[in-house]
């Protein structure tokens, strides 16, 4: 073989190598377009239809909401009784029979203690809690809202029962708000039932917040 035609073959070998990989590099940068395509139109799709790439944590286990008992309602607690105030119901107490149940207004409640709150329980279905006392000590109670002494009176006046309800003044002392005498329910009773109008057997008092 002579040089010229030695040379010749070196330059056609060297044009297929350049030939070879620029034919290699077309096809990696169509790969890399084609990549880039499915990627930007798979983010297009999601935008488009509104949803949201979400990463699952591992083990494929939902997320729980932090400290979901935090929206529950707390529960309230009962107002401890001052010395004065439970002074002022001992007094209010021995003004009246041991028939009559006495309820007195402490923190908008009207509550009854001791004997008397058993026997209100038992009439209303009211649970009985422990009343703490300034003292350190602490008495049986049950009661209801003011806001609901009407309905929860008049069930305790049916059954007969002399109730005496002692609001809260401004000042903070306490006087009749509301009287019931059990034995003129039945003449209620026949009020209602006959149609007439003869005055009813308790006397009501002008509430003290209007």
């Amino acid at each position: 073989m002579s040089e010229e035609e030695t040379l010749e073959e070196g330059v056609n070998e060297a044009d297929g190598l350049q030939e070879t990989g620029s034919k290699a590099d077309r096809e990696v940068s169509h790969d890399m377009d084609s990549s880039s395509d499915d990627t930007e139109l798979s983010g297009m799709e999601t935008i488009a239809s509104g949803e949201t790439a979400v990463e699952e944590p591992e083990g494929g286990m939902s997320v729980e909401p932090e400290d979901a008992a935090a929206a529950e309602p707390e529960q309230e607690e009962l107002a401890v009784l001052e010395s004065a105030k439970e002074s002022e119901y001992e007094r209010i107490r021995e003004k009246y029979r041991v028939n009559v149940l006495v309820g007195f207004e402490h923190n908008g409640y009207f509550e009854f203690y001791g004997e008397d709150a058993q026997a209100v329980a038992d009439v209303l279905g009211t649970k009985i809690l422990d009343k703490q006392l300034e003292s350190g000590d602490s008495i049986p109670v049950t009661g209801f809202k003011r806001s609901t002494w009407a309905s929860h009176g008049k069930k305790l006046w049916s059954t007969g029962q002399n109730i005496v309800l002692m609001g809260e003044n401004e000042d903070g002392s306490h006087s009749v708000f509301h009287e019931y005498k059990g034995r003129d329910y039945a003449q209620h009773r026949r009020n209602r039932t006959d149609g007439g109008a003869e005055k009813l057997g308790y006397v009501r008092k002008v509430p003290l917040y209007g």
